[in-house]
């Protein structure tokens, strides 16, 4: 009997351990507007990106099939080894309040051209990607990307670690497709280098609404709060986005003349 209860209780540590394991368990930090997707979604969604990163072509041309956005971080280390047709991508400039309010610059990939040309830079730069791990987000994790964007963080979310580095990829994902929405490389806020795009077609992404910065006086944010959108409105963000507007034209006058 008392073999029994040693042996039963060395099966319930063990399913308590496995229920709270990393890949299972989300930590999603205060101030997150997290939406989450069904098992069924992200695990298809997690399959789509495996096999893309793992090098399956037919795969790849799906997950690219959409526009989507690589982030700031990941932009700064791709850019010294980008492409001409990467470098004529649109900049997107985007205000993150730091503690020093850094105004950066991610891109916009709006082209099946500029699409392809950012995926062989990326796993060209980061080759490690090929056999990288898929898994839930980290709390630090869903911080850095919730500070860098100007919606709701919704599934299929995922990081990719990939030896040291470790990327963030959030997935469009309806009956017809899986797509690419937004990625980038996850890292210190305060390494993110100033930037001032030279491209007079630049798109104005301010950022407010991050964690635990409160906004500085006579700091310019925008009138719009997208995080507060239907799903269909923030979809259109980045298509809106990525479309040819002049400089004067911010991203809030176009969604509010929708």
């Amino acid at each position: 009997m008392k073999l029994f209860h040693t042996v039963f209780f060395c099966l319930a540590m063990s399913c308590i351990a496995f229920a709270q394991s990393p890949d299972t368990k989300l930590d999603i930090p205060a101030g997150v507007k997290y939406k989450f997707a069904s098992d069924e979604v992200n695990a298809a969604a997690k399959a789509v990106l495996e096999k893309a990163l793992a090098g399956d072509q037919a795969v790849l041309k799906h997950l690219l099939s959409q526009s989507a956005t690589c982030g700031p971080m990941l932009w700064q280390t791709l850019k010294p080894v980008a492409g001409p047709v990467l470098l004529n991508t649109k900049p997107m400039t985007m205000i993150v309040a730091t503690p020093a309010g850094v105004v950066t610059e991610s891109r916009a990939l709006a082209s099946d051209e500029a699409r392809q040309a950012f995926w062989v830079a990326l796993t060209g730069k980061y080759p490690q990607l090929a056999s990288a791990k898929v898994r839930k987000a980290k709390a630090n994790e869903i911080s850095y990307y919730w500070a860098t964007i100007p919606f709701d963080i919704e599934e299929p979310f995922f990081a990719i670690e990939a030896g040291r580095d470790v990327f963030i990829a959030q997935i469009a994902h309806d009956k017809s497709k899986t797509a690419l929405f937004w990625i980038d490389l996850v890292g210190d806020l305060k390494a993110l280098k100033p930037q001032q795009p030279s491209d007079a077609t630049t798109i104005d992404l301010c950022i407010n609404n991050v964690i635990g910065q409160p906004k500085k006086e006579g700091r310019s944010d925008c009138t719009m709060q997208p995080r507060s959108f239907a799903g269909d409105v923030r979809m259109l963000l980045i298509e809106r986005m990525t479309s040819s507007i002049n400089s004067t034209t911010s991203s809030g006058q176009l969604l509010a003349s929708s």
